[in-house]
């Protein structure tokens, strides 16, 4: 992720692949999105301009605005092996059927007993629906090599049509 805190509407998700291969803020607002849980565990996704009585734009607002009903998102650089603890222990939670807020709270405690820093275990946040569960994780089993597989499959045909939109508009934007 790449955060423009002048000009938010240019914060964008990086793709694979060249360098213009990516999907702003402002493009994700276009999206018609019915994701119940959008987590960005990039460093500091959930940064931007901050206007009164606006908030923080960037990329949470963003997918906010396109249709989630919750945005997790770091604030500040965290370490690559607490982002990815703490990403384990939040969807560990989530699948036990903790609610998002209380398995954000219960990641925090997790790195805490592990001995990670104040500034590792406290930079994620939770906009949007906190107290309740996400339904297809709460009721989900561990997932086997079959069903990883499966959703990689799936994150990857989801990049592909985010690439694919993002070149017609950009196709289109150049005729």
């Amino acid at each position: 992720a790449v955060v423009d805190p002048v000009y938010p509407e240019l914060s964008a998700l990086l793709l694979a692949g060249p360098a213009e291969d990516r999907l702003t803020a402002a493009e994700i607002e276009t999206l018609d999105l019915h994701a119940d849980l959008v987590t960005l565990s990039g460093c500091r996704t959930g940064g931007g301009l901050a206007y009164v009585g606006e908030g923080t734009l960037g990329l949470a607002r963003s997918f906010l605005v396109a249709g989630a009903r919750s945005v997790v998102m770091s604030r500040w650089d965290v370490e690559d092996g607490a982002a990815r603890r703490f990403m384990e222990s939040f969807y560990g939670a989530l699948r036990r059927g903790a609610d998002r807020a209380t398995a954000l709270q219960r990641a925090r405690a997790d790195l805490a007993h592990a001995g990670y820093p104040h500034r590792d275990r406290s930079a994620f946040v939770l906009a949007g629906v906190g107290g309740e569960t996400v339904p297809i994780l709460a009721d989900a089993k561990e997932p086997g090599p079959k069903t990883r597989l499966l959703w990689i499959a799936l994150v990857g045909a989801l990049l592909g049509m985010a690439l694919g939109l993002l070149r017609r508009r950009r196709t289109g934007a150049d005729a």
